[in-house]
């Protein structure tokens, strides 16, 4: 699946084949784009990806989502299974730096005033019964018995 087959889903079917909603999936490429824009005004140069901005944030999102591996993406996308891991490094590091898609951290989850509801599940093992194994358990018959 590439971009050019999701482009179309819209509301709930995108967000079943992505498992983000369309908008968080164009601010994601919109950060991407704003850092490589930049990117190359300040280095001027770089050679122009094969995969399209937005091929390579699916591939990410693929990747986290379904834990694929990497070389199985990279026959999706007809891309090497380096090329993948390059790619989804330099997403994953995009978004790191940007700071609009982290997760809050313990402080800020202590002072939230949610209330939480603990569920204990007994986990304990038992061991299983089974028969005692012995000589004669093994041997049905004796061969001297059989002729």
């Amino acid at each position: 699946m590439i971009w050019k087959d999701i482009v179309h889903l819209k509301g709930k079917k995108f967000t079943r084949a992505t498992g983000i909603k369309e908008a968080i999936f164009l601010e994601i490429v919109d950060c991407v784009l704003a850092h490589r824009l930049q990117k190359r005004k300040s280095l001027n140069q770089g050679a122009i990806s094969t995969l399209s901005i937005e091929d390579q944030v699916l591939m990410t999102i693929l990747y986290w989502r379904e834990y694929r591996s990497q070389e199985n993406l990279g026959l999706d996308f007809h891309i090497s299974q380096s090329r993948v891991s390059r790619i989804i490094t330099e997403i994953e590091n995009i978004l790191i730096r940007s700071g609009q898609f982290s997760i809050p951290g313990k402080s800020a989850l202590k002072n939230t005033v949610n209330e939480y509801e603990v569920v204990i599940v007994d986990v304990t093992e038992t061991p299983t019964e089974r028969p005692k194994k012995n000589k004669s358990a093994n041997t049905a018959v004796k061969r001297n018995v059989t002729r």
